[in-house]
């Protein structure tokens, strides 16, 4: 089967409820290859960190939407969380990489912005890792981006609700820089997007 340019969209799931599932179906490489099925993909996958937040895997983070098989060779689907990711190429490689590791003859990382990516999309597991990691995790909005930008932030490290916006853009732009005033730590959240 020859890899369309354009795979079907992805099926989203709701928030936390793990990877989104290929409308394609599983194939298998011929006899005699390695075998490779969309779990075996997919938990590869789940080893490719995120270059930002390198506990975070970007199956936690929810960027990669599909998996497509067809023979030897393997289309990755992934949408960045932001259109001017500057970790989207260095993601891409990384990706690649680890797809040619597995065996695959060719893989392609296709780029989709539609629909962009939502912090809704962070796994439950990514969420944990996030708040280990000293990163407040966002908050499950729904879509309604507008009211939880106005919600309370918790600190990762002692789960005070008393904490200070420091300033809306933090090491990267998808983070916010916020201080405890229990703790009398700085920390960065995760901004729901």
């Amino acid at each position: 089967m020859k890899i369309s340019p354009s795979p079907p969209a992805p099926l989203p799931l709701p928030a936390g409820e793990g990877r989104t599932v290929s409308p394609v179906s599983t194939r298998s490489w011929g006899e005699g290859d390695a075998h490779l099925t969309d779990d075996i993909v997919w938990a590869a996958l789940a080893e490719v960190m995120d270059p930002e937040i390198p506990v975070l895997s970007l199956v936690d983070l929810g960027v990669i939407r599909a998996v497509y098989l067809a023979g030897d060779q393997v289309t990755v689907t992934m949408t960045p969380t932001f259109s001017g990711c500057p970790a989207l190429v260095e993601m891409q490689r990384l990706i690649k990489e680890r797809l040619q590791a597995l065996g695959a003859s060719e893989a392609t990382v296709n780029v989709v912005l539609a629909p962009p990516w939502s912090s809704d999309w962070i796994n439950t597991e990514g969420r944990r890792k996030l708040k280990a990691f000293g990163l407040a995790p966002p908050p499950v909005h729904g879509g309604d981006v507008q009211i939880m930008l106005f919600d309370t932030v918790t600190c990762p490290c002692c789960d005070s609700d008393d904490v200070t916006v420091r300033n809306t853009f933090g090491s990267t732009l998808c983070r916010a820089i916020y201080y405890c005033n229990r703790c009398q730590d700085a920390f960065e959240q995760f901004k729901p997007l």
